[in-house]
Protein backbone atom coordinates (compact mmCIF):
# COMPACT_ATOMS: atom_id res chain seq x y z
CA UNK A 1 0.00 0.00 0.00
CA UNK A 2 1.41 3.03 -0.52
CA UNK A 3 1.76 5.53 2.37
CA UNK A 4 0.80 9.32 2.56
CA UNK A 5 2.10 12.71 3.91
CA UNK A 6 -0.29 12.23 6.62
CA UNK A 7 -0.56 8.57 7.26
CA UNK A 8 1.10 7.48 10.65
CA UNK A 9 1.13 4.74 13.10
CA UNK A 10 1.43 4.20 17.37
CA UNK A 11 3.89 2.08 18.21
CA UNK A 12 4.23 1.18 22.04
CA UNK A 13 7.08 -0.49 22.76
CA UNK A 14 7.30 -2.39 25.71
CA UNK A 15 10.32 -3.61 27.99
CA UNK A 16 9.48 -6.93 29.80
CA UNK A 17 9.27 -8.22 33.45
CA UNK A 18 12.79 -8.34 35.87
CA UNK A 19 14.41 -11.47 34.62
CA UNK A 20 15.37 -14.37 37.17
CA UNK A 21 19.51 -13.34 37.40
CA UNK A 22 21.13 -12.41 40.48
CA UNK A 23 22.00 -8.70 40.85
CA UNK A 24 25.66 -7.72 39.37
CA UNK A 25 25.69 -10.16 35.98
CA UNK A 26 26.10 -9.17 32.69
CA UNK A 27 23.06 -10.46 30.35
CA UNK A 28 21.50 -8.88 26.94
CA UNK A 29 21.52 -11.89 24.63
CA UNK A 30 21.34 -14.35 27.38
CA UNK A 31 17.66 -15.59 27.25
CA UNK A 32 16.25 -15.33 30.58
CA UNK A 33 13.24 -16.87 32.18
CA UNK A 34 10.89 -14.67 34.05
CA UNK A 35 8.67 -15.48 36.97
CA UNK A 36 4.96 -15.68 37.07
CA UNK A 37 3.78 -13.82 39.59
CA UNK A 38 6.07 -10.76 37.96
CA UNK A 39 5.17 -12.08 34.44
CA UNK A 40 1.38 -11.83 35.65
CA UNK A 41 1.67 -8.55 37.15
CA UNK A 42 2.98 -6.91 34.42
CA UNK A 43 0.64 -8.38 32.38
CA UNK A 44 -2.02 -6.52 34.32
CA UNK A 45 -0.29 -3.55 34.05
CA UNK A 46 0.58 -3.12 30.22
CA UNK A 47 -3.07 -4.09 29.49
CA UNK A 48 -4.35 -1.31 31.23
CA UNK A 49 -2.21 0.89 29.69
CA UNK A 50 -2.44 -0.33 26.22
CA UNK A 51 -5.14 1.26 23.86
CA UNK A 52 -8.02 -1.15 23.60
CA UNK A 53 -7.36 -1.86 20.05
CA UNK A 54 -3.77 -3.29 19.22
CA UNK A 55 -3.83 -4.34 15.27
CA UNK A 56 -0.26 -5.83 15.26
CA UNK A 57 2.31 -7.52 17.72
CA UNK A 58 6.10 -7.71 17.67
CA UNK A 59 8.07 -9.87 20.06
CA UNK A 60 11.83 -10.25 20.94
CA UNK A 61 12.96 -14.40 20.63
CA UNK A 62 14.24 -13.83 24.16
CA UNK A 63 11.77 -15.75 26.46
CA UNK A 64 11.45 -13.34 29.14
CA UNK A 65 10.33 -11.21 25.96
CA UNK A 66 7.96 -13.60 24.44
CA UNK A 67 6.12 -14.88 27.94
CA UNK A 68 5.02 -11.34 28.03
CA UNK A 69 3.85 -11.35 24.89
CA UNK A 70 1.99 -14.90 24.48
CA UNK A 71 0.18 -13.52 28.12
CA UNK A 72 -0.79 -10.17 26.47
CA UNK A 73 -2.31 -11.66 23.13
CA UNK A 74 -0.48 -14.90 22.05
CA UNK A 75 -0.23 -13.75 18.19
CA UNK A 76 3.05 -11.63 18.34
CA UNK A 77 5.25 -11.83 14.72
CA UNK A 78 8.93 -12.48 16.33
CA UNK A 79 11.09 -10.64 15.27
CA UNK A 80 15.40 -11.16 16.20
CA UNK A 81 15.80 -7.44 15.11
CA UNK A 82 14.29 -6.84 18.67
CA UNK A 83 16.65 -9.02 21.03
CA UNK A 84 18.84 -7.32 23.12
CA UNK A 85 22.09 -5.98 23.02
CA UNK A 86 24.79 -8.54 22.53
CA UNK A 87 27.37 -8.58 25.18
CA UNK A 88 28.86 -11.55 23.67
CA UNK A 89 32.03 -13.43 25.71
CA UNK A 90 30.87 -11.03 29.03
CA UNK A 91 27.26 -12.52 28.63
CA UNK A 92 26.37 -14.58 31.84
CA UNK A 93 29.54 -12.93 34.01
CA UNK A 94 29.60 -11.12 36.62
CA UNK A 95 30.08 -7.05 35.36
CA UNK A 96 32.94 -7.09 38.60
CA UNK A 97 34.76 -10.36 36.80
CA UNK A 98 35.08 -8.66 33.27
CA UNK A 99 38.63 -7.86 33.03
CA UNK A 100 39.06 -3.75 33.57
CA UNK A 101 40.82 -3.23 30.39
CA UNK A 102 38.52 -4.80 28.73
CA UNK A 103 35.72 -2.96 30.38
CA UNK A 104 37.11 0.18 29.86
CA UNK A 105 37.86 0.10 26.45
CA UNK A 106 33.97 -0.52 26.03
CA UNK A 107 32.83 1.97 28.51
CA UNK A 108 34.76 4.95 26.86
CA UNK A 109 32.85 4.37 23.30
CA UNK A 110 29.80 2.18 23.69
CA UNK A 111 28.45 3.41 20.60
CA UNK A 112 30.90 2.21 18.51
CA UNK A 113 32.67 -0.79 20.33
CA UNK A 114 32.22 -4.24 21.09
CA UNK A 115 32.64 -6.50 23.88
CA UNK A 116 34.45 -9.66 23.19
CA UNK A 117 32.57 -11.27 20.90
CA UNK A 118 29.37 -8.92 20.59
CA UNK A 119 27.86 -5.99 19.18
CA UNK A 120 28.23 -2.34 19.53
CA UNK A 121 25.19 0.68 20.56
CA UNK A 122 25.47 1.66 16.97
CA UNK A 123 25.24 -2.31 15.10
CA UNK A 124 21.88 -2.55 17.52
CA UNK A 125 20.91 1.04 16.17
CA UNK A 126 21.18 -0.08 12.95
CA UNK A 127 19.42 -3.48 13.04
CA UNK A 128 16.78 -1.11 15.24
CA UNK A 129 15.88 1.67 12.64
CA UNK A 130 15.34 -1.21 10.28
CA UNK A 131 12.82 -3.16 12.20
CA UNK A 132 11.48 0.86 12.41
CA UNK A 133 11.61 1.43 8.74
CA UNK A 134 10.02 -2.05 8.29
CA UNK A 135 7.10 -0.22 10.42
CA UNK A 136 6.72 2.58 8.56
CA UNK A 137 6.49 0.25 5.05
CA UNK A 138 3.87 -2.07 6.36
CA UNK A 139 1.69 0.19 8.49
CA UNK A 140 1.73 3.82 8.17
CA UNK A 141 -0.57 4.13 5.06
CA UNK A 142 -3.43 2.16 7.61
CA UNK A 143 -4.38 4.63 10.32
CA UNK A 144 -5.60 5.22 12.55
CA UNK A 145 -3.22 2.13 13.62
CA UNK A 146 -1.21 0.84 17.17
CA UNK A 147 1.04 -1.71 16.86
CA UNK A 148 2.43 -3.25 19.93
CA UNK A 149 6.37 -4.33 20.69
CA UNK A 150 7.19 -6.56 23.95
CA UNK A 151 11.67 -6.04 23.70
CA UNK A 152 14.39 -4.96 25.86
CA UNK A 153 15.73 -1.58 27.04
CA UNK A 154 18.58 -0.99 24.52
CA UNK A 155 16.40 -1.74 21.81
CA UNK A 156 14.05 0.90 23.31
CA UNK A 157 16.43 3.62 24.19
CA UNK A 158 17.85 3.11 20.72
CA UNK A 159 14.14 4.15 19.17
CA UNK A 160 13.78 6.85 21.39
CA UNK A 161 17.40 8.25 20.31
CA UNK A 162 16.49 7.57 16.59
CA UNK A 163 13.09 9.57 16.74
CA UNK A 164 14.11 12.10 19.32
CA UNK A 165 17.80 12.53 17.24
CA UNK A 166 19.78 12.36 20.26
CA UNK A 167 22.81 11.29 19.85
CA UNK A 168 23.39 7.23 20.84
CA UNK A 169 26.14 8.64 23.86
CA UNK A 170 23.54 9.75 25.64
CA UNK A 171 21.07 6.71 25.21
CA UNK A 172 21.70 5.39 29.01
CA UNK A 173 20.78 9.20 30.00
CA UNK A 174 16.96 7.56 29.49
CA UNK A 175 15.94 5.45 32.32
CA UNK A 176 13.89 2.71 31.20
CA UNK A 177 12.86 0.37 34.17
CA UNK A 178 11.37 -2.99 34.19
CA UNK A 179 7.86 -2.95 32.39
CA UNK A 180 8.23 0.26 31.37
CA UNK A 181 6.45 1.65 27.92
CA UNK A 182 7.30 4.26 25.14
CA UNK A 183 4.92 5.65 22.85
CA UNK A 184 6.17 6.70 19.36
CA UNK A 185 4.01 8.13 16.45
CA UNK A 186 5.72 6.98 12.94
CA UNK A 187 4.83 9.10 10.17
CA UNK A 188 5.29 8.40 6.13
CA UNK A 189 7.28 11.45 6.53
CA UNK A 190 9.90 10.76 8.85
CA UNK A 191 10.65 14.36 9.67
CA UNK A 192 7.36 14.15 11.40
CA UNK A 193 8.46 11.15 13.70
CA UNK A 194 7.05 11.98 17.42
CA UNK A 195 7.66 10.42 20.64
CA UNK A 196 4.18 10.81 22.62
CA UNK A 197 4.40 9.01 25.80
CA UNK A 198 7.24 7.12 27.99
CA UNK A 199 6.03 6.03 31.49
CA UNK A 200 9.12 4.53 33.52
CA UNK A 201 8.60 2.18 35.92
CA UNK A 202 11.12 -0.36 37.97
CA UNK A 203 8.76 -2.96 40.02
Amino acid sequence: MAINSVSAVNVYLIRHPRPLVEPGVCYGLLDLDVGDESLNETAAHISAALPASIDHWFTSPLQRARKLADTLTGQAEVDKRLVEHNFGDWEGRRWAEIPVPEFDLWDADFVTKRPPMGESFDELHTRVGSFLEDLRERFAGEEPGNIAVVTHSGVIRSSLCRTLGMPLHKAFSLGIGWNSMAQLRLSANRQLDQVRQLTSTDW
